[in-house]
């Protein structure tokens, strides 16, 4: 008797919805397959310019990924706009344009699961560096960018008073002005990142990773960074810089930045500013394990104004920590000057 109910309940059950793959071919077809998706679905899209796309107020309950359908030949977006949309996953697909209209080729603003994994972003590829920006994400909460290319860009991805972030396993080069920039955020991890060939916009200065407090109701807290390369690619005769490498800043002087972890990173051929938390008196400051190893003409340094600060295991040239002069903390070492 129980088998025979058991089975009842069974045959009388709904169905599992079961994802669909929708295959598009015109922008048209892309922008009907985001409005008829359901949660799960894959939108495939044939080799070819799908021009901008623009995705207003889309929330679906799991993600719906948007990828190319032949990823020997990725189709070509060339400006991806998300204003208060929620689970969506880009991947697989080169977003560019060759016209300078947009100061952003991708921006997320609002909204929540927005993952961009796979992309070729980049500007005119000319050798030259433009004032084109790669993605920019504001007030937005999980959003991840992981496995992707930026190149000739002036800024790699700005994301500004947003949650929960993930930037991973990503090459960003050629950069004019900075290649991540976090004001305002509140988790992050930043994670297994290249950044190299930095280049120059005018007076702006690159740096790899940079927050500030101007105009922020915050400053960073809860950041990890681990594990990154900052490459400065720069030799005689050449139009690459050093750049800077991690520079935090506190011009509201609040002194709230909070659990900030750096470790693990690779500096090489940077600029002074390898390490800087130029903070009032930051909170739960973890600084382990980072090599800094300096190119002639340039003596880089760890500083970092947090009197119950974890400083261990670094190698730099030259160590300020809680202090206005040089001073070697225990269990870290001097070593990267350039020529020894």
């Amino acid at each position: 008797m129980l088998r025979f109910l058991l089975a009842m309940i069974l045959l009388m059950a709904p169905a599992a919805a079961h994802a669909a793959t929708i295959p598009v071919a015109t922008p048209a077809q892309l922008t009907a397959a985001i409005k008829a998706a359901k949660p799960g679905d894959t939108i495939a899209l044939a080799p070819g310019a799908y021009g901008a796309l623009v995705i207003n107020d889309q929330v679906f309950a799991k993600p719906v990924m948007i990828t190319s359908a032949d990823l020997a030949r990725p189709a070509v977006i060339a400006q991806i706009v998300l204003n208060r949309s929620a689970n969506i996953t880009f991947s697989n697909l080169e977003v560019t344009s060759v016209t300078r209209i947009y100061d952003y080729l991708i921006r997320v603003n609002g909204g929540s699961g927005i993952t961009l994994d796979k992309l070729f972003i980049h500007g005119l590829l000319d050798g030259v560096v433009d004032e084109r920006n790669g993605v920019m994400v504001a007030q937005s909460d999980g959003f991840t960018l992981s496995g992707s290319r930026i190149v000739e860009i002036g800024v790699g991805i700005n994301a500004k008073q947003s949650t929960n972030i993930v930037i991973r396993d990503n090459d960003i080069s050629w950069i004019g002005v900075d290649a991540i920039e976090i004001p305002g955020v509140a988790g992050a991890l930043i994670a297994w990142n290249k950044f190299s060939k930095f280049r120059t916009i005018g007076t702006y200065h690159p740096d790899g990773i940079q927050c500030w407090t101007t105009g922020m109701p915050a400053a960073c807290k809860n950041i990890r960074i681990i594990s990154n390369q900052f490459i400065g690619d720069a030799q005689p005769g050449s139009a690459y810089v050093y750049p800077q490498g991690i520079w935090f800043g506190d011009e509201e002087k609040r002194g709230d930045y909070t659990n900030i972890e750096i470790a693990g990173n690779l500096f090489r051929c940077v600029n002074w500013q390898a390490i800087a938390l130029y903070v009032t008196q930051a909170r739960g400051t973890i600084v382990r394990f980072n090599r800094i190893d300096a190119c002639p003409g340039v003596t880089p340094w760890i500083k970092i104004n947090d009197p119950g600060a974890v400083v261990e295991g670094n190698v730099a040239p030259v160590f300020y920590v809680n202090s206005t002069v040089k001073s070697l903390p225990a269990g870290n070492y001097v070593g990267g000057v350039a020529g020894q």
